[in-house]
């Protein structure tokens, strides 16, 4: 209840949106050592700590985003410094708290209140640290990438994220998760929905037209002390892109709910709905990261999902479809991290649905936050063992490529070509690609439900 109360204080979080962070600050916490376990018990692999990790925590998600990278870094056994952004600074500061209060010593675990820029800077290109954890945005991601080329990045970035509405849709339930994903804590998500992409029919509806507009309407704004508000203040007063975005309207765009700004709160906005934008403009491709709704027509959902694709940027995405072959098609083409069918795109649970993407959205290894392998990333891997291996039963180019080169070695060509030290490491080599040919064959290239939700597909 403490952290729910200060991230409301400073954050401006409302209390349904804060509640939820906290339990996923506990999954973290209890599922990132138990998946480093598991991951041992099954592969027969040491794993030692890095070192040093540095984590860059936003002001968005101030209580799960840096509990989890600390309880990652700390699983792996390494010393942690945590840089939040000072603007949430006091609510991490409490969520740390408890972290020393369970027994973690400050020595393993240290936080840090800088301001950005500069210090930060210096601190990520440190020759003393091991690895970074980053959440933020992609800019400042690459330019971490420039100063440390060789450090350990996992970089969570941005999201331009679109739902798209096909005329098979339930218009009902999909106003319904519209109105959640793009204007849950004010838009000030990654995962935001942002663009909203209708199929002809669905544009051309002036019943959804008109009900998009009510629900949009319908969204109170205010103290987040009151709880029939359902949207806070901004962190802030709106940034020179969102302040763009409020104020600019580009070619074959109007406003169907312009913005308005509360007269007596500077950082209270009502949420937007700008109509019509076209391809490769601003609004197309911009993170605002505010209330702030788009929508444009597709002509069917080929040319949606091309829409979709073309911002750079790929974090989430969500479809609202009953058509089951349209899910399909819109599951093979789409280029984001987390899809999501009739169903809201935001809020992912730990390891029913494990959170990252891909493009602009992504700097680094790009393993998902809580999913089975996040961990490991961050720590040293040593194998005593001839690697792991099995049946196979996909075939592949690289696995006849591996049985050429095992027919080779026992004709003894390769002893003949290079002499007879190269045996055991060509040996060795082998059977790391038959491994890793398993693992893709097992655990990689294939779907998995952990759950097994009644009437929810998590895979």
């Amino acid at each position: 209840g403490d952290l729910i109360g200060v991230a409301a204080l400073t954050a401006g979080k409302t209390f349904y949106e804060s509640d939820p962070e906290v339990s996923e600050a506990v999954d973290f916490i209890e599922y990132y050592p138990y998946s480093l376990k598991c991951l041992q018990q099954q592969t027969g692999l040491d794993f030692e700590p890095l070192g040093t990790v540095l984590v860059i925590s936003p002001w968005n998600f101030p209580i799960a985003i840096p509990v989890g990278g600390v309880a990652a870094a700390l699983a792996a056994g390494n010393r942690v410094i945590l840089k939040p952004s000072p603007e949430s600074f006091p609510v991490t500061c409490a969520t740390m708290q408890c972290f020393w209060d369970a027994g973690i010593p400050e020595s393993a675990l240290q936080l840090l209140n800088c301001a950005e820029g500069e210090p930060v800077r210096a601190l990520a290109s440190h020759p003393n640290l091991n690895a970074l954890i980053f959440t933020g945005g992609t800019d400042t991601a690459m330019k971490i990438l420039q100063q440390r080329p060789g450090v350990e990045l996992s970089a969570e970035t941005g999201g331009k994220n679109a739902t798209i509405v096909t005329a098979m849709a339930d218009r009902d339930q999909a106003v319904k998760h519209v109105l959640h994903s793009a204007f849950s804590h004010s838009g000030q998500k990654c995962s935001a929905t942002s663009l909203l992409v209708l199929e002809k029919e669905v544009y051309e509806d002036q019943g959804f037209r008109r009900q998009l507009c009510d629900a949009i309407r319908s969204l109170r704004t205010g103290s987040v002390w009151d709880f029939s508000m359902k949207m806070g203040p901004l962190i802030r007063e709106p940034n020179p892109t969102l302040r763009s975005g409020f104020e600019n309207l580009e070619l074959g765009e109007e406003w169907l709910i312009p913005p308005v700004q509360d007269k007596d709160n500077p950082l209270l906005w009502k949420p937007a709905l700008k109509w019509g934008f076209r391809p490769g403009s601003l609004t197309h491709v911009t993170e605002f990261f505010g209330p702030l709704l788009a929508v444009m027509r597709a002509e069917n959902l080929e040319e949606a999902i091309e829409i979709v694709n073309a911002t750079g940027y790929g974090l989430t995405s969500g479809l609202e479809s009953l058509d089951e072959r349209e899910q399909q098609i819109w599951k093979e083409r789409i280029q984001e991290g987390n899809l999501y069918i009739n169903s809201l795109t935001t809020g992912a649970i730990v390891l029913r649905q494990p959170f990252g993407g891909m493009g602009l959205s992504a700097i680094g290894a790009g393993i998902k936050a809580g999913g089975p392998n996040y961990v490991q990333q961050f720590c040293r891997i040593t194998a005593h063992q001839a690697p792991q291996t099995g049946e196979i039963l996909k075939s592949t180019r690289m696995l006849s490529l591996t049985r050429r080169w095992e027919t080779l070695l026992k004709k003894g060509f390769w002893e003949e070509q290079f002499g007879p030290e190269v045996t055991p490491e060509l040996l060795f080599s082998l059977r790391a690609w038959r491994s890793a040919l398993y693992w893709q064959d097992r655990e990689f290239g294939r779907e998995h439900e952990y759950f097994h939700l009644r009437g929810q597909d998590n895979l």
